[in-house]
Order: structure tokens, then C-alpha cells, then sequence
């Protein structure tokens, strides 16, 4: 058996040299500097099949969107495990290695709102104007759930 002995000096002190200096404010908090790596136009079509493995008969469900700092929801169906939104969504894609979240629940007015899963989608993976039935996976994407997300994806003034 060999042994390895790493020795290690942490330096409580940090100093930064004299030619690093700070960023100007204008720089930092001006987001017209900063462009895009273009636009993304989302349509979410639907679901189906929506929380048949947790046994629910019926369910209220709606979809949040989260992609960069943007985040919106669909409406709330009532009482259809196979809603239909057809709901438009338009995202300035920050960057090439962005990823887009839809998370599914199921709404409830008496409680908090029941998780039916959730689809990530990198940025690099979204294929450009095709119709596609993604299946929803568990909250943190270790298992897939019953249940599928219709959604299409079209870039504008860029090309992946």
C-alpha cells in the first residue's frame, strides 16, 4: 500500500495585486452592453397522462417556465390530467449554455400546490421547429414520472 502525504499553508490574509482595479458601476449595472445569443419562441402545446402514477383522478394542472432571469406560468386547466394550454412564451437566450425548466403542479386552493414533474432542457439540445412529447422527470431529475410535455422550440437570430 503506498501512502501519499500532501502538505498544505493556507494563508489567512488574501491581497490582490495594485493593477487589478474595481469594475466601474455604469459597466456592471448596464444591461445595453450586454447582448444575447438571440432569441428563443417557445410554444407549450400540452400534457398528458398527468399524475397517474401518484393515483390522482382529477387534477388542476399549469406549468412554470424558468429560463435565465425569466420565469412564467401558463393558466390553470381544471379538472384534466391531459390539459391543453397552446401558450406562446418569447425569452432572450442568455447564452449557449442556458437551460430551459417547465415544471408541471397540480393547483390546489386549500394547500400548497402538488409537484407533477419537470423537463431541463439545454439550450444545445432543443430541436429547431420540431413538434416533441418530452416525458417529465422527479423533482430532482433522479427518476422519470408518468406524464409528457408537448412542446416546440424556435430560435430567432441564431442558429445551434
Amino acid at each position: 500500500m503506498t501512502t501519499i502525504t500532501y502538505n498544505l499553508t493556507v494563508n489567512k490574509s488574501l491581497s490582490f495585486p495594485e493593477n487589478i482595479r474595481k469594475i466601474p458601476e455604469n459597466i456592471v449595472n448596464s444591461k445595453s452592453r450586454f447582448k444575447t445569443a438571440g432569441k428563443l419562441h417557445l410554444t407549450i402545446h400540452g400534457a398528458k397522462n398527468l399524475g397517474t402514477r401518484i393515483g390522482l383522478d382529477k387534477a388542476d394542472p399549469y406549468c412554470f417556465v424558468k429560463f435565465g432571469n425569466s420565469h412564467f406560468r401558463t393558466r390553470t386547466v381544471e379538472d384534466d390530467r391531459n390539459p391543453v394550454w397552446n401558450r406562446e412564451f418569447d425569452f432572450d437566450i442568455p447564452d449557449l449554455y442556458s437551460n430551459l425548466t417547465i415544471s408541471v403542479y397540480d393547483e390546489d386552493l386549500s394547500n400548497n400546490d402538488d409537484f407533477l414533474g419537470k423537463i431541463c432542457i439545454p439550450v444545445f439540445d432543443m430541436k429547431n421547429g420540431e413538434q416533441i412529447e418530452y416525458q417529465l422527470k422527479s423533482k430532482y431529475f433522479d427518476d422519470f414520472l408518468d406524464g409528457s410535455i408537448d412542446a416546440v422550440f424556435r430560435w430567432i437570430g441564431t442558429s445551434v
